[in-house]
């Protein structure tokens, strides 16, 4: 069974990550679910969780606000689980574009928490950064993503140290149109001080699919 923590945590995230949009289907709005492996690296603690991931995205103006939700568990009989929110916003205005290419700006703010050898450790985060899409063909499109910020409210076991500072991520992935949607396929990578000289490292490789309303 979860910690009651844990599952307060959950709910705080699933709060986080579905506010300012609602459900509601409208024009622009867009959603994915995406399967992969979440590769977590903090000191002596190394673990390969199966994750899902949840994406909501919808267009407001020059804005596409979007969030995220993602949950990593390890199958057997183990607590270890990792479990991430997050909102953003991107400007649709580019600040740099070409016939097929374009460059915009994001902002975001995150929550992680860290389940591992019995011990949880929690941090939010702000980023901004920049988003970039190539257009390879009308069906097949490539986007990078690199965002850098600061995590703060930093909740670790007891006797250890937190330290906040930069936090820094990037994300790489190719779209193709298939059906009525489109195959989506990518790899994060992000990198969180959180702890005195041992930063938190996750490495996320996934593949889904985005159906838009």
């Amino acid at each position: 069974m979860l910690p009651i923590r844990f599952i307060r945590s959950s709910v705080l995230v699933m709060a986080l990550s579905l506010a300012g949009s609602g459900i509601a289907l409208a024009d622009g709005y867009s959603a994915s679910l995406s399967l992969g492996m979440d590769h977590i690296s903090l000191g002596s603690l190394n673990l390969s969780l199966p994750m899902g991931m949840l994406r909501l995205h919808e267009k407001t103006g020059s804005f596409l606000l979007g969030q995220t939700l993602s949950y990593g568990r390890d199958l057997s009989h183990s607590s270890d689980s990792i479990l991430e929110g997050a909102i953003h916003a991107q400007y649709l205005d580019s600040w740099a574009s070409g016939a097929n290419w374009s460059i915009t700006p994001e902002a975001g703010l995150g929550y992680l928490t860290l389940q591992g050898s019995g011990s949880r450790l929690s941090a939010m985060y702000a980023n901004a950064g920049l988003s970039g899409t190539y257009a390879v063909t009308s069906a097949l499109a490539v986007t990078a993503k690199a965002m850098g910020g600061t995590d703060f409210g930093l909740n670790l076991p007891n006797g250890l140290q937190g330290k906040s500072g930069l936090t820094y991520s990037g994300t790489a992935a190719i779209d193709w149109g298939v059906g009525p949607g489109s195959l989506s396929a990518g790899y994060r990578y992000q990198h969180l001080p959180l702890l005195s000289g041992t930063p938190l490292v996750t490495d996320q490789y996934f593949i889904g699919y985005r159906v838009t309303f």
